[in-house]
C-alpha cells in the first residue's frame, strides 16, 4: 500500500499570487459543510490550481481517494 503524501502546511502569500482571489475569502460565507465544496469549486477555476491552498487541497483529496480505494 502506498504511503500518503503529507504536504507541508502552506500559507497563501498574496505576493506570490497577485491578482488571484484567496479561495478562503471567497468561501468565507459558506457553512461548515459547504466550505470544502466551495474551495474545491474555486480551485477548479482557471489559474487557481497553482495556489498553495488549492495544491494542498488537491493532495488531500487524492490521498483520501487512495485510502478509500477510488
Amino acid at each position: 500500500m502506498a504511503q500518503p503524501v503529507v504536504p507541508q502546511r502552506l500559507e497563501l502569500a498574496a505576493a506570490a499570487t497577485p491578482g488571484l482571489p484567496d479561495p478562503r475569502l471567497s468561501c468565507a460565507d459558506s457553512s461548515f459543510i459547504g466550505r470544502p465544496m466551495c474551495i474545491y469549486r474555486e480551485c477548479r477555476k482557471p489559474g487557481m490550481a497553482t495556489l498553495p491552498l488549492c495544491v494542498e487541497n488537491n493532495v488531500q483529496m487524492l490521498n483520501t481517494r487512495k485510502f478509500e480505494g477510488f
